[in-house]
């Protein structure tokens, strides 16, 4: 996952977690602060 898809890839593996045996981010969102409400 990179930039703007980390936060895809999180709720993927957040709904099939047993499926997930690593998870390899660069520059990555992992939170809802970081997005602007109005951009998306």
């Amino acid at each position: 996952m990179e930039d703007y898809e980390a936060p895809i890839g999180f709720r993927l593996a957040l709904r099939n977690p047993e499926a997930i045996t690593a998870i390899i981010t660069q520059n990555g969102n992992g939170y809802d602060e970081g997005f602007v409400e109005g951009f998306w």
